[in-house]
């Protein structure tokens, strides 16, 4: 007679040893995520080192290469991150708002006051490292088109008649005003608006949302 297989392993509460070893990675991935988005903000990128970076979450090298074997795919990933907390937020702004135009006006003032939050320090700081790194280039296209979809397609609701082509122009638009407002002296991530120079938040926005057909 053939004996029945042993059941798996499971943790405490029902939890099996390749769920709790998933969990754990996740953890891991996630606290180095954070450390180094810390490290980024408050010294900047020459002090990522990997090396520092592991031994501050307290475990050795070879393990944080496992999941990001260079400073550059950690970068990559954290701007990703950075992008995909901006596109849920917004999403959830939609939610709250009922006609085109408030859902526009919402996004457009999530992008003028989100982008100057210090974690934006890191998608800037990837903008300019993009220009010598063809993988950092790489991820921060992924980042623009798929944020150009998603206003694409709220331009789309709210003027069905256009075109595609006319879609992405005013995308590529409203997007350019605001990044252009961001390279400036004192809106920069981190920066204080000085109160003389916030007329140029409310042209900036005005601007967009007429762009945008509103």
């Amino acid at each position: 007679m053939t004996s029945a297989k042993a059941p798996a392993s499971r943790k405490p509460g029902g939890m099996s040893n390749g769920k709790a070893v998933r969990n754990r990675g996740q953890q891991t991935r996630q606290a180095i995520l954070d450390k180094a988005t810390e490290i980024l903000i408050e010294q900047g990128y020459d002090a990522l080192v990997l090396r520092d970076l592991a031994s501050q979450v307290g475990i050795k090298l070879g393990n944080l290469q496992y999941y990001f074997p260079t400073r550059e795919d950690l970068l990559v990933e954290l701007s990703l991150e950075f992008f995909h907390k901006q596109s849920l937020e917004i999403d959830e702004l939609f939610r709250h708002e009922e006609t085109p135009k408030a859902r526009m006006q919402a996004a457009i003032d999530y992008m003028i006051n989100g982008w100057s939050q210090s974690d934006a320090h890191i998608y800037i700081l990837m903008y300019y490292l993009s220009a010598h790194n063809k993988k950092i280039w790489k991820g921060r296209q992924k980042i623009w088109l798929n944020f150009y979809e998603q206003m694409e397609n709220l331009l789309k609701e709210s003027s069905p008649d256009l075109t595609s082509a006319q879609r992405r122009k005013k995308v590529l638009l409203i997007t350019s005003l605001v990044d252009g407002l961001h390279m400036q002296p004192g809106f920069a991530p981190g920066d204080v608006v000085k109160p003389s120079n916030r007329f140029l938040l409310n042209d900036v926005r005005d601007l967009a949302l007429e762009i945008a057909g509103f």
